[in-house]
């Protein structure tokens, strides 16, 4: 996983070698950068995809503890509710990573 700062290198070249790319919004800092990832996915072929990544969410590790513990039964769903705009201290934010926020617990927009 990169930072969204660095998002628009490694995806035109993953792009560009066929593969098929999944990137967490925002997909970079630049319209530029970010129609440059468009333009290689439509040229190549291959499939850009801008999702949220909720892999590092704590409700979701916990969820996925519980299930390997067999502590909750088998999952055939699940909704999650999250608030994104978590308490940081402002020294911990950076907002020169790109597309607002980059701190410790998640990235997000402006």
């Amino acid at each position: 996983m990169y930072p969204h700062h660095l998002h628009s290198e490694p995806t035109v070249a993953a792009l560009q070698a066929g593969k098929h790319v999944m990137v967490e919004k925002p997909m970079a800092p630049t319209v530029e950068e970010c129609q440059a990832m468009v333009r290689a996915a439509r040229e190549s072929g291959a499939t850009l995809k801008v999702a949220e990544n909720y892999c590092y969410e704590p409700a979701l590790q916990k969820m996925a503890a519980l299930l390997e513990e067999g502590a909750i039964g088998w999952l055939i769903g699940w909704r999650l509710s999250t608030i994104h705009c978590r308490a940081m201290p402002p020294a911990k934010l950076k907002s020169s990573a790109a597309g607002g926020r980059c701190a410790p617990g998640g990235c997000g927009g402006k």
